[in-house]
């Protein structure tokens, strides 16, 4: 009897020194997966701080340029303007986002490389993946004013894909 009862208490304390090593192994792997996971987050947060900080860069150029400034989606709705449109024709941004830029600013002339009276070369010019630049156009204000003034396009990639376009449009000065 006392022999089964030692033979048990070593089957015991051999059960007992396994199981304290895979607790020890267990522990050592968390905690190597814990500081892995720490440095993963800490520079998570550093990425998404350098990215906040780049999109409000961006912003402050864009909301500087006294030009009036639209970007557009592919389908030619408007999805960011700049101050300047406001403070010109009196529209809000929420009265524009998400709008077709064709509601607000008109070609009237149309650009050298399309034929005369081509219908839509703001969409061509954007599939075609290629810059409008110095187009007459007119842009209609809150009071429905039309303010006359020079459009550019440049279509924005993404590799090699075009995915919107910016518009700048600045004001012609009236002839005197």
């Amino acid at each position: 009897d006392i022999g089964a009862r030692r033979r048990a208490a070593a089957v015991l304390q051999e059960a007992n020194e396994q199981l304290d090593a895979k607790v020890k192994e267990r522990t050592a792997e968390l905690a190597s997966a814990n500081a892995r996971l720490t440095t993963e987050n800490l520079e998570r947060r550093w990425g998404a701080q350098a990215l906040e900080h780049q999109l409000r860069y961006n912003d402050l150029i864009v909301n500087s340029i006294s030009d009036l400034i639209f970007v557009l989606s592919k389908a030619q709705n408007i999805t960011r303007i700049n101050p300047a449109v406001g403070h010109l024709t009196g529209w809000e941004s929420t009265q524009l986002i998400s709008r077709p830029l064709s509601g607000f600013v008109r070609l009237t002339e149309t650009p050298r490389r399309f034929p005369p009276g081509a219908v839509e070369p703001i969409g061509q010019a954007l599939k075609e993946g290629r810059d409008l630049r110095d187009v007459a156009a007119v842009i209609t204000d809150r009071l429905k004013r039309e303010i006359p003034v020079s459009f550019t396009l440049f279509p924005l990639r993404d590799g090699n894909k075009v995915v919107g376009g910016v518009v700048v449009l600045r004001v012609v000065a009236p002839a005197s």
